[in-house]
């Protein structure tokens, strides 16, 4: 029977009632009870994709009968359907024949068998070692007669509303495929030829049904078709969003302005990296578009250098601007360093929260209104209704993973344009540079040139004591972090980490944690900054903000308790100062080989923190752009963060080509998102 064809959309996202019409019957019942779970998760089946591919190798049946051992492995086999005397199903080839057990409860799967046993023919199949009786074969699929084979199979994440077995998942998205009617091409002609893109629905078609080894991979052309129309889709979503609140104001960056800021910090020059992220704030500063730019880079690699430039860039061009962090002790520590450098340049400059007291605050709000301050450096204190600025023009946004998005939408609807900066991006920042929205800089080199961080996973602490011992004894100060403060059944506390390292190392051992004053917390950091042979038992809360030149080892328990963020900000406190190794060591008790353990394995690896970020993203999602979700499956659906990493910026190429060789202006670019665009589209949200 002849499909029905459906418009590609109403497919995709199952809005109509029709869409069963025509399916054979068990497709349509799997469907129809996987529908409210697909609801709920957001639509966009047919751009599900595949995370990796089963290959099937063509064998005899005899091959297969002598390899009953993995009866997960798949096999093409070419042969002969027969019956026997009892009216039992069998296959037959030159080497042998083999009972099976066709899938009865698939009324599709058992027609073509019953097609194929009347033929003279040998048929071809895709078959099993029964998992209930190996000296059987479970038939898992039957090649129609003429029927491209193929001898790859798609692997399906593990998603909700796709739990059903890989090849039953594989199949029932191919009838979708067939089900739908070519949507056309809505990208130029100009772009599919210059980069050998196929059509689109040939690209969903082969993701879900590969004809070719690795035709369903993310580096397949096909897969890079469909990213490729997402990323785009989401570019110009993000631009035709923009452009609707308002047109920024150019701030200009001058080589002067560069060149004073490096006196004042008083470094001697600009790391190569450095360099580059200067150019990259000077476009995203000279863009007439409200537009965002993302630093990354650990501890060391300067960061807060560039910072100063796009605050006295700002400055400079008659605005204000603003730095804003996530904690007290950052705050004040940013108010020592920035604020000095800016008392060198002659900028006026106030604090906002941190150790100021409600009257310096209030001051610093009148100042900020009537623009006699021309820069602020504050807490999310600087985002409250009660401050108001004359002119901002720039805003940084320090530590930005600590911050909701709430707090971040807040400041970026205050200023023109915005820095965030941050060592380990989280997903949904992550997303905004893969997808073009967002440009990046990234920092890996470090003018101080401080050696790498070991960092190792250990099952218990006897090496870990081992080591403490050695770098006490050197004058080292030490960072035990545990993950809660009281007693709990299931979790390393404060309470019960001191008073075993008391019974060893006496009164060096100190506590820090949430539940302190301000003053008591700033008063212990003083005290444990000034010691030497100390430890400090502390939570997260030493994650940001606290510069201990002498402190060389970090003790992370739990360690699988932590975020891939949370725990390199933590292994970023030690190892600041000169000639001083810094150790990471993660305390966990995760089993070998899972999830947990994989994740520790990658900080042992890694010291980049951006790759980090790309490895969490993949692990968690990316969030939802307009939303509020920071992570979670929610937003790329054929977009892969390793292999398509760099493809926002070709996305962002194609559209600016768009945008100026073709003239695609505003009412055009509505036209293209509401058709296929608006597939991807819809997943897009405007960001902070």
């Amino acid at each position: 029977m002849m499909l029905k064809k459906l418009p590609f959309r109403e497919v995709m996202t199952m809005d109509s009632e029709d869409i069963c019409a025509g399916l054979p019957p068990m497709t349509a019942k799997r469907l129809q009870r996987l529908t409210p779970r697909h609801r709920r998760n957001g639509g966009g089946m047919l751009t599900t994709m595949p995370t990796a591919e089963m290959l099937l190798p063509l064998a005899t049946l005899a091959e297969i009968n002598g390899n009953k051992a993995g009866t997960e492995q798949r096999y093409i086999a070419e042969a002969q359907p027969r019956l026997d005397e009892a009216m039992q199903p069998y296959l037959a080839d030159a080497t042998g024949a083999i009972h099976c057990a066709p899938r009865a409860n698939d009324r599709n799967l058992t027609r073509l068998w019953l097609r194929v046993l009347q033929a003279s023919t040998p048929s071809t199949f895709v078959v099993r070692v029964a998992q209930r009786n190996p000296t059987q074969l479970e038939i898992l699929r039957v090649y129609a007669p003429g029927e491209t084979v193929s001898i790859a199979e798609p692997v399906y994440g593990d998603r909700e509303y796709l739990s059903f077995p890989h090849h039953v998942a594989a199949s029932l998205l191919t009838e979708l495929a067939d089900h739908a009617e070519d949507p056309g091409e809505w990208l130029p002609a100009e772009v599919l030829q210059h980069y050998d893109l196929p059509p689109f629905i040939e690209a969903v078609k082969r993701c879900h049904s590969p004809i070719e080894p690795g035709d369903c991979l993310p580096a397949s052309r096909y897969r890079l078709r469909l990213a490729i129309d997402e990323l785009v889709a989401a570019n110009l979503r993000w631009r035709l969003a923009v452009r609707e609140i308002r047109q920024s104001k150019p701030v200009e960056v001058t080589p002067d302005i560069a060149a004073r800021c490096l006196a004042a910090t008083g470094f001697s020059a600009f790391t190569e990296d450095q360099t580059i992220a200067i150019g990259a704030i000077r476009d995203t500063l000279a863009s007439p578009n409200a537009a965002g730019l993302q630093v990354t880079g650990d501890v060391g690699t300067g960061k807060t250098a560039l910072a100063l430039i796009a605050l006295v860039a700002a400055v400079e061009s008659g605005r204000q601007a603003a730095l804003m962090a996530p904690t007290t002790a950052l705050v004040d520590q940013h108010a020592r360093t920035v604020g000095g450098w800016l008392d060198k340049l002659g900028i006026s400059w106030v604090q906002l929260g941190g150790g100021q007291s409600s009257t310096g605050n209030e001051k610093a709000r009148i100042k900020l209104q009537i623009g006699a301050a021309r820069v602020v450096i504050g807490t999310h204190a600087v985002v409250t209704s009660d401050t108001e600025f004359a002119d901002l023009g720039v805003a940084v946004i320090d530590e930005t993973h600590r911050f909701g998005v709430d707090t971040r939408a807040a400041l970026v609807a205050a200023a023109d344009y915005t820095l965030q900066m941050s060592a380990t991006p989280i997903p949904r920042s992550m997303a905004q540079v893969m997808d073009g929205t967002m440009k990046k800089a990234h920092l890996t080199q470090k003018p101080g040139g401080a050696p790498a961080r070991a960092t190792q996973v250990y099952g218990n602490d006897a090496d870990v004591l081992a080591l403490i011992d050695r770098e006490i004894a050197a004058g080292r100060n030490v960072f035990w972090v545990a993950p809660a403060i009281d007693e709990n059944s299931e979790m390393a506390s404060i309470a019960a980490t001191v008073e075993k390292l008391k019974g060893r190392y006496g009164d060096h051992v100190m506590e820090l944690h949430g539940r302190l004053t301000a003053a008591d917390i700033s008063k212990t950091l003083r005290a444990f900054n000034k010691a030497t042979g100390a430890i400090m038992v502390a939570t997260t809360v030493i994650e940001v903000g606290v510069d201990v030149p002498h402190a060389s080892v970090i003790v992370i328990e739990g360690a699988d308790r932590f975020g891939l963020a949370q725990m390199h900000q933590l292994r970023g406190r030690v190892g600041r100062g000169k000639g001083v190794q810094g150790y990471c060591c993660l305390l966990t008790d995760a089993a070998a080989g899972s999830p947990a353990m994989a994740r520790l394995k990658k900080m042992e690896q890694s010291q980049d923190g951006f790759e980090l970020a790309a490895f969490d993203m993949a692990q968690r999602g990316s969030g939802d752009q307009l939303g509020v979700a920071q992570s979670g499956h929610r937003n790329f659906s054929t977009v892969d963060a390793e292999a398509h990493a760099g493809l926002g910026d070709l996305a962002a190429g194609i559209v600016d080509w768009m945008e100026t060789t073709l003239g695609v202006d505003d009412g055009r670019v509505k036209d293209l998102l509401s058709g296929f665009g608006d597939l991807a589209a819809d997943r897009i949200r405007l960001h902070a």
